[in-house]
């Protein structure tokens, strides 16, 4: 040790400092002193002849309260003792001294032969179990957001058109094939598309949603396959895995499939052949085992006559079709809709809907379907202060489309009924007017409001009104 001592003073390029000419022990000391691991050492006899600091710390001791010593004063407890008297080490043992965890080895120290005393080497696990536990925290929580949400029994309706929709998606499910989700926005094609993962042989596997019309198209790409090091400006330094690789084993959800560029058509459609990828900036091609439900709001069919979309693409993705039907053709479920959205978002309030505003509401046409139906429960529960949900706090949108859709309905009539045109006319405007009384109430607010949505004066109103009742 000495000759290493003196060949450090030899090359300290300070010759003159006076670091560079401590004695060996004291260097010994600093170096000691320096490390994370809490150190103790013993002679043969078991009396104490070092600790460091990181062990002073850790037992909460003084080092000049313990030198010399006897170990069993200290630490009655170690096992130094029998290790010096057995000449067996012993490593990675579990320890705690209050809220610290640290794994031990307790070793014999040989000169030769001879036992001349020994160490034990203790290192603090608590700040990597807590990193552990972090890392684990982290991973769980990747798994849960590639992890399908919603089942079957999140799906409601007991229409037999949605009916039959839900057992077709449940015998597409225990294949294998990809499925094309068709259907307006607002009808849950992404939820469907949750349930059928679920119900599949892949549902342990991840599950990966991308919005194809949500991600710029210079960046879909990069998001789809991935990249390696450097192969443009700006990507990661590590590279970054695409979400074909992350599906692995599960099933991609290429939403709004639609908007996909045409240029990246072409790649999709030979991932789908040869279940191969190739990251951008990459010679090697990877495997990947995943299925693809797609799904649009757009007739594919037409973008294929207009070029918007590869013909050979379509066929690949629309194995197995299903059209989720808009609201306005399974209403007998909207009741069913409301209450589960009612009691989703009431907060523990007795909310329900009256009837008049359910007839209303029935009458809509729903163009933005379920969302549209959730969203107007939100409003009219949030815009409420008793539990009685009532047509006044319907969203006005939804009162100036049915009185619009009233109006051109009569209208319509009166050009089929051309010889009654005075008996139409009149009964077509006491249909409006009281359809409008009905929607906005029939107080004075009610009746401006009215008024003012079936485009007339308020003194007309009273007029109408006034002649409907003599």
């Amino acid at each position: 040790m000495q000759s290493n001592v003196r060949k450090f003073e030899r090359s300290c390029p300070v010759k003159d400092s006076k670091e560079c000419l401590m004695e060996p022990d004291e260097w010994y000391s600093l170096i000691l002193n320096s490390l994370s691991d809490a150190i103790l050492v013993v002679d043969k006899d078991c009396r104490i002849k070092f600790m460091n600091e990181s062990y002073t710390k850790l037992k909460g001791l003084k080092l000049e309260d313990c030198m010399g010593l006897p170990l069993r004063q200290v630490r009655p407890a170690s096992l130094l003792p029998e290790v010096i008297k057995t000449g067996k080490p012993m490593k990675n043992l579990l320890r705690k001294t209050g809220n610290n965890e640290y794994v031990v080895d307790v070793l014999p120290i040989k000169k030769g032969d001879m036992i001349v005393g020994g160490i034990t080497i203790s290192k603090d696990v608590t700040m990597a179990q807590e990193l552990a536990r972090k890392v684990i925290r982290l991973e769980r929580t990747i798994k849960e957001k590639q992890k399908a949400k919603y089942t079957f029994n999140d799906l409601l309706g007991k229409s037999a058109q949605f009916k039959s929709l839900v057992e077709n998606a449940k015998k597409a499910a225990r294949g294998n094939a990809n499925i094309l989700i068709t259907g307006e926005s607002g009808t849950g094609k992404e939820l469907l598309a949750h349930a059928i993962h679920n119900e599949s042989e892949r549902q342990d596997g991840p599950f990966v949603a991308i919005n194809c019309a949500a991600i710029p198209q210079d960046l879909l790409e990069s998001e789809l396959f991935g990249y390696e090091s450097g192969a443009f400006t700006g990507a990661n330094r590590g590279g970054k895995l695409g979400l074909f690789e992350v599906a692995d084993k599960g099933t991609i959800f290429l939403d709004e499939i639609g908007d996909m560029p045409l240029a990246l058509q072409g790649k999709v459609l030979r991932v789908l052949q040869d279940k191969k990828i190739r990251r951008i900036g990459s010679t090697k091609e990877v495997d990947v085992d995943i299925r693809v439900i797609s799904a649009t709001n757009k007739n594919l069919e037409d973008l294929i006559l207009t070029g918007k979309f590869r013909e050979d693409l379509y066929y690949r993705l629309n194995v197995i079709p299903l059209n989720l039907p808009p609201l306005r053709e399974r209403k007998e479920d909207i009741p069913l809709l409301i209450d589960y959205f009612i009691k989703k978002y009431s907060r523990g309030r007795n909310a329900f809907l009256s009837q008049e505003a359910l007839r209303v509401l029935l009458d809509y046409d729903w163009p933005g379907n379920v969302r549209e139906l959730e969203n107007t429960m939100v409003f009219m529960l949030e815009m409420t202060e008793g539990n009685e949900l009532k047509v006044e706090n319907i969203p006005p949108k939804i009162k100036r489309r049915l009185v619009n859709s009233i109006k051109d309905q009569k209208t319509s009539e009166l050009n089929e009924n051309e010889i009654d045109l005075k008996e139409v006319l009149m009964k077509a405007e006491k249909e409006a007017i009281m359809r409008a009384l009905a929607i906005y109430g029939n107080d004075i607010n009610g009746k401006k409001m009215a008024a003012k949505a079936l485009g007339i004066s308020l003194a007309t109103l009273y007029n109408k009104l006034k002649m409907f009742s003599s």
